[in-house]
């Protein structure tokens, strides 16, 4: 079910490590400037929704781009199941959804002119 946060603000004290090099990076870092963020927890990578321009995508966890070293990502956001996490270009999270209701994040993107890569 999909659960818009829009007050909350996104985390920056989570520490995750990206796959490429190894390197403990904070959460913040992964939302650069202007474009949406979403973000799958527990999610293979391969999985992932297809690109969108404004729109950087990372999947966390075992099987993502990106491991939550210490399971500060999870403890941060709460996280109980594998959900996926849209961060607005602010910083502040827009909609959190299971993985079975990514449909309705990809809805909302198109709403707010965010629309699949061509």
């Amino acid at each position: 079910m999909i659960n818009c946060r829009s007050a909350g603000r996104s985390p920056k004290r989570s520490w995750a490590c990206r796959r490429s090099c190894w390197r403990p990076t904070r959460l913040f870092s992964l939302f650069p400037g202007t474009p949406w963020t979403l973000l799958g927890y527990d999610i293979d990578a391969n999985r992932a929704p297809a690109g969108r321009r404004g729109l950087h995508i990372h999947t966390l966890g075992a099987r993502g781009d990106i491991l939550d070293t210490g399971g500060h990502v999870q403890s941060a956001y709460a996280l109980a199941g594998p959900p996926w996490i849209l961060v607005r270009p602010d910083g502040y999270l827009a909609a959190v959804a299971d993985a079975a209701d990514l449909g309705s994040i990809e809805a909302f993107l198109d709403t707010v002119g965010i629309r699949p890569a061509r």
